[in-house]
């Protein structure tokens, strides 16, 4: 018996460390040390670190399910953790998609704005990633919760925020990292409802070849608009600033409100080249905070 639990225990040993080589061990290994006080570097958890952090992964710990995880509240060295569990682990995407999201969120961790990254476990099958716990969870919960509504003033310096950080992802490091997946889920507010972007998975950038894939869009960034065949797109951008002016919030700045409504149709239009870059469109935001409310 004893023996065969020894046989056993080493068969787990060796898949572990099968599983820390195939997801780029060595090369994240390399990566950290390559940091040498140049940027906050993470570390490398342990699978047992990571079930006592989070009490071997119990469902009152669970913050949200998505199809490709699931978040777990943790604890480790007294602080409080996020811990991202891919579940779907017959989809070998998924490891690109956590490859990528290492190699890219670490090198910003220096930023106010964007979700810090801890480190990560590479003795799973797909690597489990570790980050700050972000105590006012996501901005959708904000947005759709009546219960839970922000003022135009916060409204107004979350998007800033959300604005700088993504100039910073664009032209802010040595080359272009583009996202791709900005929405309210992947905005989080901390305790002083500070905005902070997270999700870098689906990024350019490619860590396995150490280069960085040349994506199809620019730094405006290009993306289809869903319905554009059913109608013409002078009827969209009508229907755009229809909604935006009528959608208005009351009790806030509204010459403010307007300029942003402004702002979000020029962010839409369908020629990239007429649309602003993030850094043109962090100083409107900017500008439009300055702005003293028009008498109605």
């Amino acid at each position: 018996m004893l023996q065969c639990f020894r046989e056993r225990k080493k068969a787990i040993a060796q898949t572990e460390e099968s599983f820390y080589l195939e997801n780029g061990g060595l090369m994240l290994e390399q990566l950290i040390t390559s940091f040498d006080g140049k940027h906050n570097s993470f570390r490398i958890f342990s699978k047992q670190e990571l079930e006592k952090a989070t009490n071997d992964y119990h469902v009152d710990g669970i913050l949200y399910k998505s199809f490709q995880y699931i978040a777990y509240r943790g604890t480790h060295d007294g602080r409080e953790i996020f811990v991202k569990k891919f579940t779907s682990s017959s989809l070998q995407a998924y490891k690109t998609w956590c490859i990528n999201e290492i190699a890219v969120v670490s090198q910003m961790n220096n930023h106010n704005n964007v979700v810090k990254f801890f480190g990560c476990c590479l003795e799973t099958e797909i690597p489990t990633l570790v980050y700050e716990f972000v105590e006012n969870g996501n901005l959708s919960d904000h947005i759709f919760d009546d219960r839970r509504l922000l003022a135009w003033e916060s409204r107004l310096r979350i998007v800033t925020e959300v604005a700088h950080a993504i100039a910073y992802v664009h032209m802010g490091r040595p080359k272009t990292i583009v996202h791709r997946d900005i929405e309210s889920r992947n905005i989080f507010l901390d305790q002083n409802y500070v905005a902070k972007i997270a999700e870098f998975g689906k990024r350019s950038w490619n860590i396995l070849h150490n280069e960085f894939e040349v994506p199809e869009e620019n730094c405006r960034g290009e993306s289809s608009i869903v319905g554009v065949q059913r109608c013409s797109w002078d009827e969209i951008e009508s229907n755009i600033q229809s909604y935006l002016k009528a959608n208005l919030l009351d009790g806030g700045n509204r010459k403010q409100q307007i300029e942003c409504a402004e702002l979000a149709q020029r962010c839409l239009k369908m020629n990239s080249d007429e649309r602003p870059t993030m850094k043109e469109a962090t100083q409107s935001l900017r500008d439009i905070k300055r702005l003293l409310d028009t008498p109605t």
